[in-house]
């Protein structure tokens, strides 16, 4: 559970800029698309949180489980540094 909430605040980090330069600076329907970047977002995290689920249950020793921990984080950086790059 604590780090799934340090994944919550980290995402909350991440938005928050985002949101609040595009409600200043732009319209309605860039906060719309802003939008739908940060739902895409957190449903591909959710896609990574599930693959990573379901190889942990699959493992049969602790090195098959280090193995799926090393798979989440290769995927959950490669994500971030996708949108960085989409969001900028």
């Amino acid at each position: 559970m604590n780090r799934n909430a340090a994944l919550a605040a980290a995402l909350l980090l991440f938005a928050l800029p985002v949101l609040a330069g595009s409600e200043e600076t732009k319209g309605r329907g860039s906060q719309q698309q802003m939008k739908a970047q940060v739902i895409e977002h957190i449903n591909a995290r959710i896609r990574i949180l599930e693959e990573a689920r379901a190889c942990v249950t699959r493992a049969s020793s602790t090195a098959a489980v280090a193995v799926c921990h090393e798979q989440e984080r290769r995927k959950t950086k490669a994500l971030r540094e996708k949108d960085r790059l989409n969001f900028k």
